[in-house]
C-alpha cells in the first residue's frame, strides 16, 4: 500500500483504520490531506503519517487509557504491532504530525447531515443551526498556562486548569458539526463566530445566546445569507415601532445603530436640541417575540416546584404569517441541542471531568481538531440509524454509538455488513421520545459559581417537568 509520494506502508501498518469510521475518513482522504498539509513522510517509518493520524484520532475514543494501551486497541487486531512501538515514539510521532492534518480533515468531514424530513432539522424551508461556545480543561503546563485563560479560583486568585475556548456551529437535528473555532486568550465568543461567517448561507435559520446579540455581528451574519433568531438580554428589549402589536403578540422594533445612537445622545445633551423629536431610531428592523416559560417540576422532597422564566428573541423573520411567535418560542428550544452536542462530547466521549493529555498548544489544538472528527464520524452513524429506522435521532443513544465503534475498531475486509449489524444495534437500542425533564446546573469544578453537586443519598438528579409558554405583548405608551 502506497501513500502519495510513493513511500510504502510496510506489512500490516496498511491495514490500521478506524473499523466503523472509515468511510468517513479513509485512508485515500487522510493521505490526500496528508499531501495537502506537507506531512507526508519521505521515508519508510516505523509510524508513518497515515497511522499516526488514526492514532490520534483513537486517543479521542479511549481518553482515559495511556499511549500505548491506545495504540494496542488500535493494532491489536494485527500480529506483532501491539508491543511494537514505545511511548516516547508515539509522543514524537504525535509532534512530528502536528496539528494542520486534523485541521485540514475536520475540513473535509466537517457538515450538515440531515435530509428533507427529519425531524428538528428544517423549519419554515430552513436548516436550523446554532452555534455555542464551551471550555475544555488542558493540561496544567507552562506552555499551556501562556496560551490559554486560566479559570478563577475566586478573590482574584487563579486557580483550576487552563481552558481551551471552542466555537461550534452545529445543525440542530442531527448535531452534526458544521464549523468550528478554536481560540486561547482574550479571544471571545463573537471573535470566534465573525471567524465562522463564512460557513453560513442562504437557507439557514441561526439560533443563538445573549452573548452573541451585537448590531456588528448580526449585519455581518445577515449578510452571510442566514436568517437569525437570537435571544436578546433582559437590558437590551427593542422598543415597539410604528404599527403597535402584530397579531401573534409579536411587535416589530429597530436594533439599534449604536453609532447612530450615540450621536442622538450628544445632541439630547445640547441645550439647543431639548425638546426635539428625532424620529425613529436608526438601525435595522427586527421583529421582537416575548414570551414567559413556566416550568412545573417536583423537588428534592418530591413537593411541586414552578419555575418561571421571560424570554425575549429578536428575529431578522419580520412576517409573521412565515412564522409566527409561538412557533418562534417552541423552536428557540432547539438551541439547546448544542448543548446537548456538547455533553455527548465532553461527557460521553471523553468523560466527564477528563483533562485533556497534551502538555503544549499545538497538542491541544491537534487534540480538539480530532475530538471533532471523531465526534461528526460517529454523529453521522447515528444520523443514519435514524434515517433507517426513520425516528428522531433524539430516541437513539449516543454511548450506543462510542461503545459499537470501540468494539469494532477492526471490521475486516467487510466492511459494509460490520455498519449494517451497527446500525441494527444502535436501532435496538433505541430508548423513546425523549422525556420533558429539569436538570439545574451545578458545580462541576471548585470554581464554577453553581451550588454544589453533593447530593443526598437517593437524592435525583433530573426530574420530569412539563412546560407551559405565554407570548407576552409589549406594554405601549398612553396617550393623554
Amino acid at each position: 500500500m502506497t501513500v502519495p509520494g510513493g513511500v510504502c506502508l510496510p506489512g500490516d501498518l496498511g491495514r490500521v483504520g478506524l473499523g466503523l469510521l472509515a468511510d468517513v475518513v479513509p485512508a485515500a482522504l487522510v493521505d490526500e490531506v496528508l499531501a495537502q498539509t506537507g506531512r507526508c513522510q519521505v521515508r519508510v517509518r516505523r509510524l508513518p503519517a497515515r497511522v499516526v493520524v488514526y492514532f490520534v484520532l483513537a486517543l479521542t475514543l479511549w481518553s482515559t487509557l495511556s499511549y500505548r494501551q491506545v495504540w494496542r486497541q488500535l493494532t491489536g487486531h494485527l500480529p506483532g504491532l501491539g508491543r511494537a512501538v514505545s511511548r516516547s515514539a508515539l509522543s514524537q510521532a504525535r509532534r512530528r504530525l502536528g496539528p494542520q492534518p486534523l485541521r485540514g480533515l475536520f475540513d473535509r468531514v466537517r457538515g450538515p447531515r440531515g435530509v428533507v424530513g427529519q425531524p428538528g432539522v428544517f423549519f419554515a424551508g430552513l436548516r436550523v443551526v446554532a452555534w455555542d461556545g464551551t471550555t475544555f480543561a488542558v493540561a496544567d503546563s507552562q506552555a499551556n498556562a501562556a496560551v490559554f485563560t486560566r479559570g478563577s479560583g475566586g478573590q482574584d486568585k487563579p486557580g483550576g486548569y487552563p481552558y481551551a475556548r471552542v466555537l461550534v456551529l452545529a445543525e440542530c437535528g442531527t448535531h452534526a458539526v458544521i464549523d468550528a473555532r478554536v481560540g486561547g486568550n482574550g479571544v471571545g465568543e463573537q471573535e470566534l463566530a465573525r471567524q465562522m461567517l463564512g460557513s453560513l448561507g442562504e437557507g439557514m435559520l441561526l439560533l443563538a445566546d445573549r452573548n452573541f446579540l451585537s448590531y456588528d455581528l448580526w449585519n455581518k451574519t445577515r449578510a452571510a445569507g442566514a436568517h437569525l433568531l437570537w435571544r436578546v438580554k433582559a437590558n437590551r428589549v427593542p422598543k415597539p415601532t410604528g404599527g403597535g402589536v402584530l397579531a401573534d403578540g409579536s411587535w416589530l422594533a429597530v436594533l439599534p445603530d449604536p453609532v447612530a445612537a450615540q450621536k442622538r445622545r450628544d445632541q439630547a445633551r445640547r441645550k439647543r436640541f431639548a425638546g426635539h423629536d428625532f424620529g425613529p431610531p436608526e438601525g435595522v428592523p427586527v421583529r421582537v417575540v416575548q414570551y414567559t416559560v413556566t416550568v412545573h417540576t417536583t423537588g428534592d422532597d418530591g413537593q411541586p416546584e414552578q419555575r418561571t422564566e421571560t424570554i425575549v428573541l429578536v428575529t431578522s423573520l419580520l412576517d409573521p404569517a412565515d412564522a409566527g411567535a409561538p412557533a418562534l418560542a417552541e423552536l428557540y428550544q432547539q438551541r439547546w441541542e448544542s448543548e446537548n452536542g456538547y455533553r455527548e462530547l465532553k461527557v460521553f466521549q471523553r468523560g466527564a471531568g477528563v483533562v485533556l493529555r497534551s502538555h503544549d498548544p499545538q497538542g491541544v489544538e491537534q487534540e480538539l481538531w480530532a475530538y471533532l472528527i471523531t465526534y461528526q464520524a460517529m454523529r453521522g452513524l447515528l444520523t443514519d440509524a435514524a434515517e433507517q429506522a426513520a425516528v428522531d435521532g433524539d430516541e437513539l443513544s449516543f454511548t450506543a454509538v462510542i461503545n459499537v465503534v470501540r468494539r469494532k475498531i477492526s471490521t475486516g475486509p467487510d466492511l459494509p455488513r460490520a455498519r449494517q449489524a451497527a446500525l441494527d444495534e444502535i436501532i435496538d437500542e433505541r430508548s423513546g421520545p425523549r422525556r420533558p425533564r429539569t436538570s439545574p446546573r451545578t458545580v462541576k469544578r471548585p470554581v464554577s459559581p453553581y451550588p454544589s453537586a453533593k447530593r443526598r443519598p437517593g437524592q435525583k438528579v433530573t426530574h420530569p417537568a412539563t412546560c407551559t409558554v405565554q407570548i407576552n405583548q409589549p406594554k405601549l405608551p398612553t396617550r393623554a
